[in-house]
């Protein structure tokens, strides 16, 4: 049989399977990291419990939490340089043409962007990494494009610890000119670059009270990533896409990137859109339930199960063989509430309480018959020496 007949077939049994199960539809699936596949509601929730606790015991941090032009987040995100992400428009060709080419970069070189804004939706001027070593002309001619924004430069064009000091330099330029009181809140992620030494200390002296996000939460937890960059991304495949239909034979390179951009960047970096960002991460009112914990992949079930396994995997078997008699197995076991419970062949079952664990090495130089007797008292030990 032809393979038409095989295609024909499959879409009627398509057809078929979906008139017979309505409550199914066909949905294009978001690509989620392991580690935030792992996350759950209860992580999340206990994240914001701890930092309302942390940081209502630094000085001045309440007011500061309870104040949306003092509540700020930041995030990097990459953006390409070739056209060709952008969506492809006709043009007219003559008829019987078998090709129709559109010129592009041909490289997957982008540009790393960090953008930064309060909960009052007042939004700092984007700052753009390049790679390079000293500012040239090009990169003073490339920001005319985009005079208001920030550029810094590194060898590799990606985020590094100096570059991010640099970058928390023009933020408290910022936090100075808008007149906002210190000490201020910054949210961010715990990529390496931004927890350095320098970066820590340069937030000490300049009353900045940084905070990450619970790490692998920040697709739902971290204001950019939720109301700003999906959108963001979108209008800049638009304009990358109008920009190179209006410019035929041009592409986009690093000199004409700040100024197409701006295009993208004006239209969603909006009061409004800031303020409902940092509303739907719970953010700001700092309250947990504002999050959409309906994006989380990991279910009650499947947290269930994990801990279940986690609890197997907490069991430790030894083998006691005493002086006289055949050897013997021992089952250890600590239970949730810090218990141990010891399970033995033929004898009774002895739970003790957490701070009467013993070690493994003394079990093992106890004698067999000391677990006949429930009664027995076990020696003080630590827990933690029993799992290592």
């Amino acid at each position: 049989m032809s393979s038409s007949f095989f295609l024909l077939t499959g879409r009627i049994w398509l057809n078929k399977f979906k008139k017979r199960h309505p409550e199914l539809s066909l949905r294009a699936p978001s690509k989620v990291s392991v580690g935030a596949a792992m996350v759950t509601e209860g992580q999340i929730r206990c994240w914001f419990a701890r930092t309302e606790e942390t940081i209502c015991n630094i000085p001045g941090g309440d007011a500061a939490l309870g104040n949306p032009k003092r509540m700020f987040n930041c995030d990097e995100s990459g953006f390409p340089l070739d056209a060709s992400t952008g969506r492809v428009r006709k043009v007219f060709a003559a008829k019987g043409a078998r090709h129709v080419h559109q010129r592009s970069t041909g490289t997957k070189e982008q540009i790393t962007v960090l953008g930064c804004a309060n909960a009052a939706g007042d939004f700092m001027p984007p700052f753009f990494v390049y790679p390079g070593a000293n500012l040239t002309r090009t990169h003073t001619e490339a920001m005319k494009g985009f005079p208001e924004a920030y550029i810094g430069l590194n060898e590799s064009g990606w985020m590094k610890a100096a570059t991010y000091v640099a970058w928390l330099q023009e933020f408290v330029n910022f936090v100075d000119a808008h007149g906002i009181e210190k000490p201020v809140i910054l949210f961010n992620d715990s990529h390496a670059s931004h927890l350095s030494l320098d970066a820590c200390r340069f937030c000490r002296d300049n009353g900045i009270i940084y905070h990450a996000l619970l790490e692998n939460s920040t697709f739902i937890t971290q204001p950019f990533d939720v109301g700003i960059y999906s959108e963001l991304k979108t209008h800049w495949k638009k304009v990358v896409g109008a920009w190179a239909f209006a410019n035929m034979g041009c592409v986009v390179d690093k000199c004409t990137f700040p100024g197409i951009f701006r295009n993208a960047w004006i239209p969603v970096a909006t009061r409004e859109n800031g303020c409902k960002a940092f509303q739907r991460s719970g953010l700001f009112p700092f309250n947990p339930d504002n999050v959409d914990y309906t994006r989380l992949v990991t279910s009650a079930d499947e947290v269930h199960d994990r801990n279940r396994q986690q609890e197997r995997e907490s069991e430790q078997l030894l083998e006691i063989t005493p002086r006289r008699g055949k050897a013997t197995q021992l089952t250890i076991k600590i239970t949730p509430d810090g218990k141990l419970t010891i399970n033995m062949p033929d004898a009774d079952r002895l739970t003790t309480p957490s701070d009467a664990v013993p070690d493994v090495e003394d079990i093992l130089a106890m004698p067999l018959e000391i677990f006949d007797d429930p009664d027995t008292s076990l020696p003080d030990v630590d827990v933690d020496a029993l799992c290592k």
